[in-house]
């Protein structure tokens, strides 16, 4: 829940959500509509939600998408009563917050899906993990998962908001927020093959040779979000926008380990590794173990980090929760806005 469509300032740590039968999503936030009056009927919406100031750190999605934030349906009814107004329509505002070390088994710290007004501006988006290990990574026949993108992933409108909604009302055919002054820094994608760890099956590839995916829509053809001003691990296909490639020099930043020997565990041994469903457990036959699981690390700039004065004043969406940053601290300290949660007095 929230107060009046307000989630601020809080820490929201180390939940989960998993279901061995269906892919569910939204590990430490869920933002989404009501179900239609009938099936053929659009979600009323979510109504208008900020996200602002919060750290959202170590939650994990382990059969689905947005490990720290999830959302569906935030649009639908809104934009058929409104749709010539959309600056009437349901938005989602996700600023200021420390989103870190977050895993989803499909893809996703941040997920959405029908979500056409969303603004992700001033975030510090990093160290989280896709691990797809979920049933919907895996195509039948095959023992080795599809890697997924693992900060920022944007969809396909689904098939009744595509064919109730004409692109030509200004909601397009597809999720695509603003994404601005945003640190989205090394966010590791893995994947899962039964023929690692000697026959006993494990991700990869191996941490020391991490592959980063810090943000990709998924669906639409040709197209890409469209990030500025950001900090983006690979960069390439995002130099436009003055995005930088660069360390951002975090105070004590670290990456999610094993909890115990393994990072992963099998619900119920009888069950082989397979890609196909099983009967009891709809696809879902790996659950991902991580940790610490502990309040760890600190994502503040350090002295002399390249986010300092790098970012877009102009980018702002009109909310009074960016005039301070995360820690409460004015915005702007220096001679321009810093990228990310944090505005450094370094």
């Amino acid at each position: 829940t929230s107060n009046n469509g307000v989630i601020n300032a809080n820490n929201i740590l180390f939940n989960e959500c998993f279901n061995q039968g269906k892919d569910v999503s939204g590990g430490g936030i869920y933002v989404s509509g009501g179900a239609g009056a009938a099936p053929d009927q659009l979600s009323p919406g979510s109504g208008s939600v900020t996200i602002a100031g919060n750290l959202i750190q170590g939650n994990g999605a382990g059969a689905g998408d947005g490990a720290a934030i999830r959302l569906e349906q935030v649009n639908g009814g809104d934009i058929l009563a409104m749709s010539g107004t959309p600056s009437a329509w349901n938005q989602v505002d996700i600023v200021n917050n420390i989103i870190v070390n977050n895993v989803a088994g499909m893809a996703g710290a941040i997920s959405m899906v029908d979500a056409v007004r969303v603004n992700i501006v001033n975030n510090t988006i990093a160290r989280n993990d896709s691990t797809a290990t979920a049933g919907l990574a895996f195509t039948s026949g095959f023992n080795q998962s599809t890697p997924q993108p693992a900060g920022i992933v944007a969809y396909d409108h689904s098939t009744l908001l595509s064919q109730q909604v004409n692109p030509a009302t200004g909601a397009g055919t597809y999720s695509n927020p603003v994404i601005a002054n945003n640190i989205l820094w090394q966010n590791r994608s893995f994947y899962w093959d039964v023929n690692a760890n000697n026959g006993i099956g494990g991700l990869l590839p191996d941490p020391s040779q991490a592959s980063y995916w810090d943000l990709a829509l998924v669906g639409a053809d040709g197209q890409r979000l469209s990030p500025t001003n950001c900090i983006i691990t690979e960069v390439t296909g995002y130099a436009q926008g003055n995005n930088l490639s660069a360390d951002p020099g975090f105070v004590y930043p670290y990456f999610n380990g094993a909890r115990d020997v393994s990072s992963y565990l099998f619900p119920e041994a009888s069950v082989p590794i397979q890609v196909f469903a099983a009967f009891d457990e709809g696809g879902n036959f790996i659950s991902i173990r991580f940790g610490p699981l502990s309040p760890f690390g600190d994502y503040h700039l350090g002295a002399g980090s390249v986010a300092k004065d790098a970012g877009n004043q102009a980018a702002l969406p009109e909310t009074p929760y960016l005039s301070v940053d995360f820690d409460g601290d004015p915005r702007v300290l220096g001679s321009g806005l810093d990228i990310g949660a944090d505005e450094t007095t370094n």
